[in-house]
């Protein structure tokens, strides 16, 4: 007998849970999905937005290697956001 069915038929409270979690498994994206959202999220970063914020501003220099990141991570931020 498979574990978690023994395990559910003890706890038969845990059922509706494991139900659910069950279903997100099966739902979740594949890695092939994963990876073309994070590809066309990362290379539609548009090079005005880099220019606009990098280097010198009112508030101080901001470094063009902290801004490339800056906007890496806000491109792909709603991916890992959804997925946790």
């Amino acid at each position: 007998m498979p574990v978690l069915r023994h395990l559910l038929d003890q706890h038969p409270e845990l059922r509706s849970e494991a139900e659910q979690f069950a279903a997100k498994l099966v739902c979740s994206s594949s890695i092939e999905e994963i990876a073309e959202d994070v590809h066309g999220g990362s290379t539609s970063i548009d090079l005005d937005d880099l220019n606009g914020r990098a280097g010198a501003h009112s508030w101080g220099y901001v470094e063009p290697s902290q801004t490339a990141i800056d906007l890496l991570e806000e491109a792909v931020e709603e991916l890992v956001e959804g997925k946790r």
